[in-house]
């Protein structure tokens, strides 16, 4: 079992931009202000366009519909149909770090 802290999973997500891997996905969003993106929900597909929100400063999201929402590994979970710690470990790849490294086996 690899252990699983609150320091490492912080990294992993400072490592990985919330809007780069959201554009990766081909989900297209528009600047409402510095601290905001809104797109359509690849979850709902609400027919507006403007429900699925990312809140820049934070590195959080959501949809104001569905109430689907998280942070880069959630999505990373949802739109890969990963497990969590596959998540991590793709995250990982693509930021260049050494997912055995920040995660040991225990």
């Amino acid at each position: 079992m690899r252990a699983m802290d609150r320091v490492s999973l912080n990294e992993v997500e400072r490592a990985n931009s919330l809007l780069d891997v959201v554009a990766e996905h081909g989900i297209e969003l528009v600047e409402l202000a510095p601290w905001l993106r809104a797109g359509r929900c690849p979850l709902c597909r609400e027919p507006v366009g403007l429900s699925f929100l990312v809140f820049v400063r934070d590195r959080r999201f959501e949809c104001t519909v569905c109430r689907f929402g998280g942070d880069v590994i959630g999505l990373t979970v949802w739109l890969e149909q990963l497990g969590f710690m596959c998540a991590v470990a793709r995250l990982c790849r693509r930021a260049g770090l050494d997912f055995d490294e920040l995660f040991p086996e225990e």
